[in-house]
């Protein structure tokens, strides 16, 4: 069982060694994008939700 293990942790570091990793750069932009992009969507969502719960008390009135 134990030498199953270790050959199991050796076969991740090995494809660890192949993956090919994104520059520091790419990764702080990409988290910045995706950070952007959810706070616009966060925006757009409760502006709906405003609208639409505006509009059902209106009618419901």
């Amino acid at each position: 069982m134990l030498n199953k293990f270790k050959k199991y942790i050796q076969d991740v570091k090995k494809e660890l060694k192949k993956v090919s990793w994104s520059d520091r750069r790419m990764v702080w932009n990409s988290t910045i994008l995706v950070l952007i992009l959810s706070g616009v969507s966060a925006v757009y969502i409760g502006l709906v939700d405003l609208l639409f719960s505006t509009i059902l008390s209106n009618i419901l009135k």
